[in-house]
């Protein structure tokens, strides 16, 4: 599986024993091995638009500081 998604075997297992760190990209880069799809809409959204995850993390790290 680390192979697949092109993570160490010690990410993947920090990972799946719930390791607050992990980057997001090996994240999606993990789920994509998995062939998981993430769909994300806005809350309220009754469906997904053209959502830019950049400016999504953006205002959740200003609104967490």
């Amino acid at each position: 599986m680390a192979t697949a998604a092109g993570v160490s075997r010690r990410w993947l297992s920090d990972l799946e024993s719930g390791k607050a760190t992990a980057e997001i990209g090996l994240i999606l880069k993990t789920l994509h091995a998995l062939d998981i799809v993430l769909d994300a809409k806005p809350i309220g959204a009754s469906e997904a638009t053209g959502l830019n995850l950049d400016d999504l993390l953006r205002n959740f790290d200003d609104s967490h500081e």
